[in-house]
């Protein structure tokens, strides 16, 4: 089935046209998830790593992103920070300085002093120290002077757009997808480059995996989607003998599907797309292509948006768990085709367009 076509100017509607610009950046650089902005959801700010350097510099460098070296207000956003870059080792400057006077400290974005972390004896000033660091393996904090060399963490207020991330054959969606935290206006957008990629794919709330050509990006393995994620432009290969390939389970709004092969290497037990979730009937799937399973699509709720789909090599086309004849008019209408003469709930058996083949 040929929908190359219509396929662009369907994602355009499903991802919107920055989306659509950001598919031509497919360069091969890889965007490490520490040069990424971390959203903390306590107070909604986002924070990353900064340079090491020293803590005018650093301090700098934040501002010129738009921050600030960090303020902490409370021990659970001192826990959260440490937490979250423990990883990084050692010292991190934090925006504390009594530079100014001395033994007066002051946040460097000048929000109220009302919470401090020192540890024993801190701060000492030995050494003239006027600038503070956090010890992330025991939430504590140290004053150190200010020729001292190391990474700051930089906070903002505002929304940070997300990279757009891109990986390789051999890399792995699941462990990206786990350490990057996605939101309504900032979602995690995944490029896969051509190849395969050999492991069960579980999506979370707001990501979007799009391929960079439906018929050379291949996930062999099973896909669950969520609320509010995007899957496009790629192949998903069923090797398991049985259960579904591609799962959407959302709850309370939507997942989206556009020009993806949904593949079930012959398995009689298996189903092209499962619709779980009492919320997935505000999914949408366009364009795209279910072929080799037991049953092409396992439909629980009425609602879905189902158009310019082809179902074929299925021992049924579709299951309906609320069949009516309703259901066979708006599949007529939305230009779906399926070759199956068998189905649990009303279904097309002709096709009303032959989509391009």
């Amino acid at each position: 089935m040929n929908t190359k076509g219509k396929f662009k100017k369907s994602l355009i509607t499903i991802l919107g046209t920055a989306a659509i610009s950001a598919m031509s950046l497919f360069s091969g650089d890889k965007i490490k998830a520490e040069d990424s902005w971390i959203l903390n959801h306590a107070n909604n700010h986002y924070y990353k790593l900064g340079s090491v350097t020293t803590w005018e510099k650093a301090q700098a460098e934040a501002v010129a992103q738009g921050g600030y070296l960090t303020t902490i207000n409370n021990a659970e956003e001192n826990r959260w920070l440490a937490e979250t870059f423990l990883p990084y080792g050692g010292q991190l400057w934090i925006g504390f300085s009594d530079a100014i006077s001395e033994g007066t400290w002051i946040w460097s974005n000048n929000e109220a002093a009302e919470f401090t972390s020192w540890g024993p004896g801190e701060p000492n000033n030995s050494g003239d120290e006027d600038y503070a660091g956090l010890h992330p393996t025991d939430l504590t904090w140290n004053d150190f002077a200010g020729f001292y060399d190391i990474p700051g963490i930089i906070e903002k207020d505002s929304n940070i757009p997300q990279p757009a991330y891109y990986l390789h054959p051999g890399d792995s969606i699941n462990n990206l997808l786990d350490s990057i935290i996605g939101t309504e206006n900032n979602p995690t957008i995944l490029y896969l480059a051509p190849g395969v990629y050999k492991e069960d794919v579980t999506m979370d709330k707001y990501e979007h995996i799009i391929g960079e050509s439906r018929e050379k990006t291949i996930i062999e393995g099973k896909v669950a989607t969520a609320d509010d994620t995007i899957l496009a432009s790629l192949t998903v290969k069923n090797p398991k003998y049985y259960g579904e390939s591609v799962c959407i389970d959302s709850t309370n709004s939507s997942s989206r599907l556009a020009n993806i092969n949904v593949d079930g290497n012959g398995n009689r037990l298996s189903v092209g797309i499962l619709f779980a979730g009492q919320g997935s009937d505000n999914a949408y799937i366009a364009d795209s292509e279910i072929i080799n399973h037991g049953i092409g699509m396992s439909i629980h709720d009425s609602g879905a948006v189902i158009e310019r789909n082809y179902i074929g090599n299925c021992e049924y086309g579709i299951w309906f768990f609320e069949p009516g004849k309703e259901r066979s008019e708006y599949l007529q209408s939305r230009l779906n085709y399926t070759e199956s003469t068998n189905n649990f709930g009303p279904m097309i058996q002709k096709p009303i367009a032959n989509l391009g083949r």
